[in-house]
């Protein structure tokens, strides 16, 4: 299944503040995304960042961190049949929940 989504929909994207070890690389790749807190040595999605920021723009700073620290969870709707699946990725692995049932299977990709 191949996952696209236009720019906020269905998409949620933040910083795992326990991973995040302040390299900034995401400020790098994705400078209109993210932000660097000074006080607690961290990056943070900037508010409103996920509704004018293509999708494409943070899997590339996902790829990129180092510590796995930036989440995208992907509400995608499965053709023909209607049922809903919700994708969380940190870059390095994907689960996929069939939230009508209440499965989670983990599976390995080899990148975006």
């Amino acid at each position: 299944m191949q996952l696209t989504a236009v720019k906020g929909a269905g998409m949620k994207v933040w910083v795992d503040p326990q991973r995040c070890r302040g390299h900034a690389l995401c400020l790098t790749h994705a400078p209109e995304a993210f932000e660097f807190i000074d006080l607690e040595d961290r990056s943070v999605v900037i508010d409103g960042a996920q509704a004018r920021v293509p999708l494409e723009v943070f899997r590339i700073a996902a790829r990129e961190c180092p510590e796995r620290a930036i989440v995208i969870e992907v509400d995608v709707n499965v053709e023909g049949n209607g049922a809903s699946t919700h994708t969380r990725s940190t870059s390095s692995t994907s689960t996929i929940t069939a939230r009508s049932c209440g499965i989670t299977t983990p599976r390995s990709y080899k990148g975006w």
